[in-house]
């Protein structure tokens, strides 16, 4: 089987950078866990063991142990940051609220209720806030319902984002987040968005002073203002495909045709299509854990193992063909699938290297110098 020098870097420093302040021992363990997600695709702590030598149990005790007393969330949001690439004016920043249903879990911590898209009912389970760039899963934020609003925990995410981009970018947000607090909130922050709006919103058309209701504009482009706020925005209205109903938008970037600005929005598909990578190549949904900071490291480090197959995918196509495309392109053939990042995801798995870390072991005669010491002399 190839070996990927392109992955064995990304992994062993992107490994290096979010264990900087870890122990050994969590070191260890959140390599383990990582490695074994992205060779596995399961998030079930009973299917990531990674010594046959050792029981099952014993190794899952052991990483639900050490997942409990480190933070990955930051680390790795830090982490992605650094390696984006530059944002410029009209980069799309996508924006999207997406859950993790257990409807039969009793003990696990911060249980909410959320809206289980694919059965279309409400059920338990968890919201995750997720923020796309550049294919890359910047933000995938374990909402905790009991101490902030979607709301809050929503204008807290743009804000830290800014931190990075600035101004600069264009946010792109579902109809789940037509609210006017949220329009007001991005314009005092200079921040150009496109925002889809549902059909019972209803706005005031300038040009004829009418109050109207979303549903009633025919394709096009119209200055409205939001009755609440008496703030000034664009309606685009495009009838992007012949069978769906058109798509209406508000935004504050200056528009000359209804289906660019459209286009634009249409790009927010990305980060449904993070969560479905998530979902699907990591199995996050069958999560089991009991406390909510050993779930929102899990999902810190799926959301890394997502970033690193993304990454390894673009810098594959980069480069010139080589052996690992060789195996890519092979991989797909036997299993009848498109050549995409999705695939790479699964093709992932049989080529996932393994990090060996030094070993900070010292011989009886030298163990009262320190490890620096002991590094120079070459003992680890």
């Amino acid at each position: 089987m190839a070996q990927s020098t392109i992955l064995h870097n990304l992994i062993r420093n992107d490994l290096r950078a979010i264990t900087s302040s870890c122990t050994l021992p969590q070191t260890r363990a959140v390599k383990d866990v990582l490695l074994s997600v992205m060779k596995q695709g399961t998030a079930i702590m009973q299917h990531l063991g990674t010594k046959v030598s050792v029981r099952t149990g014993k190794q899952a005790e052991r990483f639900r142990r050490h997942l409990e007393n480190v933070d990955l969330s930051g680390v790795v949001e830090k982490c992605i940051t650094k390696v984006l690439p530059a944002i410029e004016e009209d980069t799309i920043i996508c924006y999207d609220l997406s859950d993790i249903a257990k409807p039969t879990a009793k003990k696990m911590e911060g249980l909410s209720r959320v809206f289980d898209g694919s059965e279309r009912k409400s059920t338990k389970g968890y919201v995750i806030h997720g923020v796309s760039i550049h294919n890359q899963p910047m933000v995938m934020e374990l909402h905790d319902s009991n101490k902030y609003t979607l709301n809050q925990t929503r204008l807290a995410i743009v804000k830290r984002l800014m931190k990075k981009t600035g101004t600069k970018g264009i946010w792109v947000w579902d109809r789940g987040n037509d609210d006017q607090k949220l329009f007001s909130e991005l314009s005092e922050e200079e921040l150009r968005f496109v925002v889809r709006l549902t059909t019972k919103r209803k706005v005031i058309h300038k040009q004829s002073g009418m109050q109207i209701g979303i549903a009633d504009f025919l394709p096009g482009i119209y200055q409205i203002i939001i009755p609440a706020t008496n703030e000034e925005y664009t309606l685009a209205v495009h009838q992007h495909h012949e069978k769906l109903q058109p798509i209406r938008v508000l935004t504050n970037v200056d528009v000359t045709e209804a289906e660019e600005i459209i286009e634009t929005y249409l790009v927010r598909w990305d980060v449904e299509n993070l969560f479905k990578q998530m979902k699907r190549k990591f199995n996050l949904e069958s999560i089991r854990m009991l406390t909510l900071n050993k779930i929102k490291n899990m999902l810190a480090l799926i959301q890394l193992a997502t970033s690193i197959s993304n990454r390894a995918f673009e810098k594959m196509q980069e480069k010139e063909t080589n052996e690992l495309t060789h195996a890519f392109k092979k991989y797909c053939y036997h299993h009848c699938l498109h050549e995409n990042r999705f695939s790479f995801t699964s093709f992932v798995s049989t080529v996932v290297p393994a990090i060996p870390l030094p070993k900070k072991v010292a011989s009886p005669q030298l163990s009262l110098l320190s490890w620096r010491e002991l590094g120079k002399l070459g003992v680890f």
